[in-house]
């Protein structure tokens, strides 16, 4: 993984500002605001760490890793529960 720098982390954070009132205003048209800010609060999260594991230099089963989040998130919607991130024993 390249190190990140300052400068690229502040044109990270503004690309993403600006994708996320650009798609909240675009959004609130079609759906309420509440729905449209947890909307846009899940996409730029989602391709976050998109960014982040596409800068990693590890080999650690991309696909895995955004299946499982996904599948976790969507159990959570159809529950109502919260989702719980367990934890191996001695970490």
């Amino acid at each position: 993984m390249k190190k990140p720098t300052v400068w690229g982390g502040v044109v990270v954070a503004l690309l993403a500002s600006l994708a996320g009132a650009i798609g909240f205003f675009a959004l609130s048209f079609l759906f309420t605001e509440e729905m449209a800010i947890r909307l846009v609060i899940s996409g730029l999260a989602f391709f976050y760490s998109l960014y982040l594991l596409s800068r990693s230099g590890e080999r650690i089963g991309r696909i895995t890793v955004i299946l499982r989040g996904g599948t976790e998130k969507l159990n959570s919607r159809l529950s109502g529960r919260p989702a719980t991130v367990e934890c191996p024993e001695g970490r």
